[in-house]
């Protein structure tokens, strides 16, 4: 295949940005290997996406040799995307001082999840929280608790806590300012109980933030973020069933991924202009789309 990826990825940009800017939100940025795009004596791509949780849609992709590279990849992704006064989530592999400085410097805001890999990090805001709890909350509105039920008999319930920055904008563990513009560092405990057996787990996750909200924005920006591999990889490895595609001649597997995307968005998009008068799922408008060339042309036409 001889058209170049980044050629492409500029054509699915361009219609992207064809969409109300204010929609955007959030971007939540995941990589995902393409699985059937293996030879032999190679390895199998890996690449990045971007997600807009307010659209619905892919942003864009962009290859890497492998996941540890998605260090180095992430703000090249960034360059091509239009990410002022939205906020920009990833999981902690890309908990990077650098990724977020390519984040501020575009007039974006950043969540990370941080994690051991980031070990000096974790542990002070552990123990800072530690601090904060042993001095008592100093206004209910830095805390939030939410409880739900799941599925399979299980009950959960989130709490988070958060702290804002103070005058040497440290937050007590930001002591080099290293992390630019940091301004909340938050915790957000689960307890999962299960209603059969009565077993309870218990988990505690940080996150640091250069955005200053409340309790409750965080729990669903962290809840969010989640949308990339729920309404985007899935729909690719399932609806759309990427990993059985064997394409590898040179660019085939990157491009193929892209044009996956964008008809993931076209048919999206569909669903959510006749949401109101035909709650179809994804994959039944896709059928459709085979069976029906008017509303074929309605999907590439809109």
């Amino acid at each position: 295949m001889i058209l170049m990826p980044n050629s492409l990825q500029d054509f699915f940009t361009n219609w992207v940005s064809s969409f109300n800017k204010d929609e955007v939100k959030q971007i939540c940025i995941d990589g995902k290997t393409l699985r059937g795009s293996k030879r032999k004596g190679d390895r199998t791509i890996h690449v990045i996406n971007a997600y807009s949780t307010g659209l619905g849609l892919s942003l864009g992709q962009l290859k890497t040799d492998k996941k540890s590279n998605e260090i180095t990849a992430i703000p090249e992704l960034l360059d091509s995307l239009d990410i002022k006064d939205t906020i920009v989530s990833v999981d902690a592999l890309n908990c990077q001082t650098e990724i977020a400085d390519k984040i501020v410097s575009k007039g974006g805001d950043y969540l990370f999840c941080v994690k051991s890999n980031q070990e000096k990090l974790h542990s002070r805001i552990e123990e800072r929280f530690e601090k904060y709890e042993q001095r008592g909350q100093k206004n209910k509105s830095e805390s939030f608790e939410e409880k739900r039920k799941l599925k399979h008999g299980r009950f959960e319930k989130r709490s988070v806590r958060i702290i804002k920055e103070n005058d040497d904008y440290s937050l007590g563990v930001n002591p080099l300012l290293k992390w630019k513009n940091l301004k909340t560092i938050i915790e957000i405990s689960a307890e999962r109980i299960d209603q059969k057996t009565g077993e309870v787990q218990n988990s505690k996750r940080y996150y640091i933030s250069s955005r200053d909200e409340s309790s409750e924005y965080f729990l669903n920006a962290v809840k969010d973020h989640w949308q990339v591999e729920n309404l985007l990889h899935w729909h690719l490895d399932v609806t759309m069933r990427e990993d059985d595609c064997r394409c590898r001649v040179e660019h085939s597997a990157v491009n193929f991924s892209s044009i996956r995307q964008l008809a993931l968005g076209l048919v999206k998009k569909i669903v959510i202009m006749r949401s109101k008068t035909e709650k179809l799922s994804v994959r039944t408008k896709m059928l459709k789309a085979g069976w029906d060339n008017d509303f074929l042309l309605d999907v590439l036409l809109q």
